[in-house]
């Protein structure tokens, strides 16, 4: 949702972990991973992504794979 991506990051934060949120399934504008390429936090969140089926390329998810939020 256009504006919100604070708000997101807030609640992915503050959720408790028994919540078992997917939070590797949000990423930022044009289905960029938003960690640092480097980071052990985007290996995971590719990691994972892949095992889902997800192709990733140049840290940016496919755009076939992304669904709006509104389209819920």
């Amino acid at each position: 949702m256009p504006g919100r991506a604070r708000q997101a990051g807030f609640a992915l934060r503050v959720a408790p972990e028994a919540m078992n949120i997917p939070w590797h399934r949000v990423v930022g504008a044009g289905g960029r991973i938003v960690f640092p390429k480097t980071s052990r936090h985007f290996r995971e969140q590719a990691r994972r992504l892949r095992a889902e089926g997800v192709a990733i390329r140049d840290g940016r998810v496919a755009a076939a794979a992304i669904m709006d939020a509104n389209e819920w």
